[in-house]
C-alpha cells in the first residue's frame, strides 16, 4: 500500500539523512538544534539479538552511541507507551457508553494499517481509535514538556525515534503530527533497528567495545537502564488485552488473568477458569493462527470480546464485519 510519494518520504529519513544533520548542526546558542533520542524497547530488543547480548546491555551501549555523536539526551518510550494504553482503556470505554457508537474500536498504533485503511477501506475510518501511538506520544512529550524544562523552543530539538519498523516514517512525515504554533515535526527522523547497525557500519564503530551510558527522564533526571518498567508486552503494545482487563474490571468488577494457548492451535484450553480469585482468560484462534479472540462470560453469555487479527485477509473479513448489518461482535479489535 506504499505510493512512491511515500517511497521518498521514507528515503528523505534514513541514515544518510541523520548524518548529514550531525556534519552540519551548530550548538543551539548559533542556531543550531538540541538533540534528543528515544529509543522503542523493541529497538534494543533486536539490537540485543543481534549481538547475543542482554536488552538493558543493549540499551546502554545504545545510549552511549548516540550521546557520542552529540545527542543531548537518550531517552526511552515507557512513558509515552504507558500514556498510549491508559487512553486507549478510557476510549474503548466511552466508545461502550456511547449510544450513537455503532461498532468496535480499531487500534491505529501501526500505520501501515491506517495507511492502508485511508487508501482502501473508507468504511473502517470512523472506528479508528483517536489514540496517539507512544512514538507520536513521545514527540509530544520531548517537544512540548522537555523544550519548556530546558528552557528552548520545539524548533530547537531534533527529535529522533528509534523504532521496529519502516512504516514508522510514514507515521513522522503526516501533516497531522506537525506543531501548530512551531511547524515543528513532532518527530524529525525514525530510524529502525536495522539502520542502527547500518550507523554502526558507517561510522566504524565497535557496538561492543562500547561503554554503558545510562537514560534521562522527561524531569531531566539520569536513571540506571536497569530500573526502567518496559510496559506493555506484545508486537503492537498488546492492547487488547490492556483495555480487555480495564473493561472487565471496571465495568463488571472482574479481576482477569490473561492467558496465551497452549498450543499453536489452543487444543485442551479452556476460554475461561478461575486462578486465585481472578478469571483465567485464554486467546482462542478463530478462522486462522493470525485471528484470536479474547471473551469474558457471564450467566447469560459474554460480557466483552475483543480481538487482535494481523494480515490484509484478516483485515478483510474485520471490516466486511463492520458493513454488515449484524456489525461487529467486538468492542475492540488490535490490527496489525
Amino acid at each position: 500500500c506504499i505510493t512512491s510519494a511515500e517511497s521518498v518520504l521514507i528515503t528523505q529519513q534514513s541514515v544518510d539523512e541523520f548524518l548529514s544533520m550531525l556534519a552540519t548542526n551548530q550548538p543551539v546558542q548559533q542556531g543550531g538544534k538540541v538533540i534528543i533520542v528515544s529509543v522503542s524497547p523493541q529497538c534494543w530488543a533486536s539490537v540485543a539479538t543481534k549481538y547475543n547480548i542482554s536488552g538493558m546491555e543493549a540499551l546502554a551501549k545504545i545510549s552511549t552511541l548516540f550521546r557520542q555523536l552529540g545527542a543531548s539526551k537518550v531517552m526511552d518510550i515507557v512513558l509515552a507507551r504507558d500514556l498510549s494504553v491508559v487512553e486507549s482503556c478510557a476510549e474503548h470505554l466511552q466508545r461502550i457508553h456511547d449510544p450513537a457508537s455503532t461498532g468496535p474500536v480499531l487500534a491505529s498504533a501501526c500505520p501501515g494499517w491506517v495507511c492502508y485503511a485511508e487508501k482502501t477501506q473508507h468504511s473502517a475510518l470512523p472506528f479508528m481509535s483517536a489514540v496517539k501511538s507512544p512514538q507520536q506520544i513521545a514527540g509530544t512529550i520531548v517537544k512540548g514538556h522537555v523544550a519548556a524544562a530546558m528552557g528552548i523552543a520545539p524548533s530547537q530539538i531534533y527529535h529522533l525515534c528509534l523504532m521496529p519498523c519502516f512504516d514508522k516514517k510514514l507515521e513522522a512525515s503526516r501533516d497531522d503530527f506537525v506543531l501548530e504554533e512551531s511547524g515543528s515535526r513532532e518527530v524529525d527522523l525514525v530510524l529502525t533497528s536495522a539502520e542502527i547497525i547500518e550507523l554502526l557500519e558507517k561510522k566504524a564503530v565497535d557496538f561492543m567495545a562500547l561503554p554503558h551510558s545510562g537514560l534521562e527522564n522527561i524531569w531531566g533526571e539520569q536513571v540506571a537502564v536497569e530500573s526502567r518498567s518496559w510496559g506493555p508486552h506484545g508486537s503492537s503494545g498488546s492492547y487488547a488485552e490492556k483495555v480487555f482487563a480495564h473493561a472487565a474490571m471496571t465495568l463488571h468488577g472482574k479481576r482477569v488473568v490473561i492467558r496465551e494457548p497452549a498450543g499453536k492451535d489452543g487444543a485442551g484450553d479452556t476460554e475461561m477458569g478461575d486462578v486465585d480469585g481472578a478469571v483465567e482468560c485464554v486467546w482462542k484462534q478463530v478462522r486462522n493462527s493470525d485471528f484470536h479472540e479474547l471473551t469474558l462470560s457471564g450467566d447469560g453469555g459474554p460480557l466483552l470480546r475483543v480481538a487482535r487479527c494481523y494480515g490484509f485477509r484478516n483485515i478483510q473479513n474485520v471490516v466486511r464485519q463492520l458493513k454488515s448489518s449484524s456489525g461487529s461482535k467486538y468492542s475492540y479489535i488490535e490490527v496489525m
